[in-house]
């Protein structure tokens, strides 16, 4: 398949641009998915251009199930409620990040507005575990209103519960739309350890709820630690201070607890890394391709989330790390493949046929 010469070019343009950074918003880093797909589990299709994000029961067991949507991250104007919510990444050896904002991924239950339903994002780093005595943040704070409403989006995703499992499962429904809230926050962090806490403040001054990470056929991610640090509540069982790990008690209640991480996207650029080297470490073929796209890559590369783009800059489908990448529904055409590692990013070029 040939490669018409102006979209090439194109092509080349925009896939060297991912690695600089648009607006200063490039991704440097994923915390896991949440999108579980355009078709539930009891076969119902999502709206149009949505996908859902069903709760997950393990593979194989079809008794048990999450059963948590969402945790609460919210602050009521009162100060009568407020609940923040923490996970931790990793600055990779030999780099260091400059950091330009976050997203998080929440929803106001039935909202059904055309604008992001809340009007503060409050987040802080911190490079030691928050909930350990004399923690204090060395980026951001929870005073100053960190949202950028112009970046900050829908997500096109709704969150839903098992529709099968336990048995009869759980009614689809649109009550849920989950969006992108994006907070902007400057910080050069060298490699190690942190921890992110946020928190935000819906319009209408009610619940703002955050779906953890959500894999199917998992209820929950290894080495999961995100945690809650209940500030103020009217809530009688609620415990103030931090929580141990963030957990959801699953579906029915003599099921087992699983920990739970908070999908989150962090934005900037990534420095320290020999770019050459590590493209050289991935090859992808065939390409052009029709059904299965194959990478090959070297033990020393460690993948952390494969985005495929087309040539106008809208991401399409998003991949967990794999070594063989399933493209057959897309359309005949020209994309970018952007390969996110734990060593930087890498751009490639492939065709659909």
């Amino acid at each position: 398949m040939k490669i018409n010469y102006l979209k090439k070019n194109i092509l080349l343009l925009f896939c060297s641009l991912t690695l600089i950074s648009l607006n200063g918003f490039a991704q440097i880093y994923s915390n896991g998915e949440f999108s579980t797909g355009s078709v539930s589990k009891s076969g119902v299709n999502a709206p149009a251009g949505y996908t859902w994000s069903e709760m997950q029961n393990t593979t194989g067991n079809t008794t048990q199930s999450n059963a948590t949507a969402g945790f609460p991250a919210y602050f009521y104007s009162s100060g009568t409620t407020s609940y923040r919510l923490a996970d931790n990444f990793i600055v990779p050896t030999g780099q260091t990040w400059e950091i330009t904002s976050f997203d998080f991924f929440g929803y106001v239950a039935d909202y059904i507005g055309a604008t992001i339903p809340i009007d503060q994002l409050k987040i802080q780093i911190f490079n030691v575990n928050p909930s350990s005595s004399g923690a204090t943040p060395i980026a951001g704070n929870m005073t100053i209103n960190a949202l950028d409403v112009a970046n900050s989006s829908n997500a096109f995703v709704y969150r839903i519960g098992n529709s099968l499992y336990p048995s009869p499962g759980q009614v689809t429904n649109s009550t849920r739309r989950m969006w992108k809230f994006k907070a902007s926050i400057n910080a050069s962090l060298p490699s190690g350890t942190y921890w992110v806490e946020f928190q935000a403040h819906a319009t209408t001054d009610i619940q703002v709820f955050f779906p953890p990470v959500t894999t199917v056929g998992s209820r929950g991610v290894v080495g999961a630690n995100a945690k809650i640090n209940v500030v103020a509540s009217t809530f009688p069982s609620d415990v103030l201070g931090w929580s141990a790990n963030l957990i959801d008690s699953g579906t029915p209640t003599t099921a087992p607890d699983f920990a739970q991480e908070i999908p989150f996207l962090i934005n900037g650029t990534t420095l320290g890394v020999n770019q050459n080297e590590l493209e050289s470490k991935i090859i992808l073929y065939p390409n052009p391709v029709k059904n299965t796209l194959y990478l090959s890559f070297s033990d020393a590369v460690e993948i952390n989330n494969i985005q495929v783009y087309d040539i106008y800059g809208r991401l399409i489908k998003e991949f967990i790390s794999d070594s063989q990448l399933d493209v057959s529904n897309l359309k005949s055409g020209n994309y970018i493949l952007k390969i996110q590692t734990y060593n930087g990013d890498v751009s490639k070029l492939f065709s659909k046929e």
